[in-house]
């Protein structure tokens, strides 16, 4: 606990801190307007960020939008009455598209997701968020997936390819 000093070491961090704001207070000058300038900026971001919910914070990182991404799948499994049992560590976060190919974008989303956002899927849809039946695939192949089942694909398909050059 002690510093050496006799005193604890965030006391003497205080001291450390009050010395140099006396020290730059004598000075005077560009270092001292530019301190007192980086105090007022600091209260400001502090005051926009009073009140924020603490996942705000991740929101911008990907683990955060990972997280978000089964916070969604949480609540829908509850809407829903699914059961809901996987953690993060659950689910292999791939950074490209099993289905398709394409880079996976963790950090996109909102409101309309594009086709390479990635997105929690379900392998069999009878059951519910737990481990071993979620994995990532984009949003594009989740869509395509979505109320399809393996004959409607297969008919589409023939179809295309009839009508296609």
């Amino acid at each position: 606990m002690a510093t050496g000093v006799g005193k604890p070491w965030y006391e003497v961090s205080k001291a450390k801190a009050r010395q140099r704001t006396a020290d730059l207070k004598a000075a005077g000058g560009a270092a001292w307007e530019a301190w007192k300038q980086e105090k007022r900026l600091a209260k400001a971001k502090a005051r926009a960020n009073k009140g924020r919910q603490s996942y705000d914070k991740g929101r911008y990182t990907k683990r955060g939008r990972q997280g978000l991404r089964l916070q969604d799948a949480r609540q829908r499994a509850a809407k829903r009455g699914i059961e809901f049992s996987i953690r993060w560590e659950d689910i292999d976060w791939v950074e490209v598209c099993p289905v398709f190919g394409m880079p996976l974008n963790y950090m996109g989303g909102g409101s309309t997701p594009g086709p390479d956002a990635a997105s929690l899927d379900r392998k069999d849809n009878t059951k519910g968020y737990v481990p071993g039946n979620v994995y990532i695939i984009s949003h594009k192949a989740n869509t395509l997936k979505n109320a399809s089942t393996v004959d409607d694909l297969k008919k589409l398909l023939v179809y295309m390819e009839i009508k296609t050059p």
